[in-house]
């Protein structure tokens, strides 16, 4: 009987290791990954045209449209990773 548990046990185990291979196959072959690098403000350029509200650390963007008032003025966009203006091209590499 105890032989039966281990096995059982085992099983479980292996099929746990199993998914987690499945999942990284899947995501290295198949998955696109989207990013989002946020533009800097260009020399002579007004630092209050920002349509920027909220940007994530998962990822998340909220852009206002000024032209829509209420809700439908704010959209969410979500990336795998947003760079914000601050970044650099050598902070670019994922």
């Amino acid at each position: 009987m105890k032989g039966l548990i281990d096995a059982a046990q085992n099983y479980h185990s292996v099929l746990e290791e199993n998914r987690k291979l499945y999942n990284e196959v899947q995501d290295l072959k198949g998955n696109i990954r989207v990013y989002c690098r946020i533009r800097p403000f260009l020399p002579g350029q007004s630092r209050k045209q920002t349509t920027i509200q909220y940007i994530g650390e998962n990822g998340e963007l909220v852009v206002i449209n000024p032209l829509k008032p209420g809700k439908d003025s704010h959209r969410l966009f979500k990336f795998n990773k947003v760079f914000g203006p601050a970044s650099t091209q050598g902070s670019l590499s994922i």
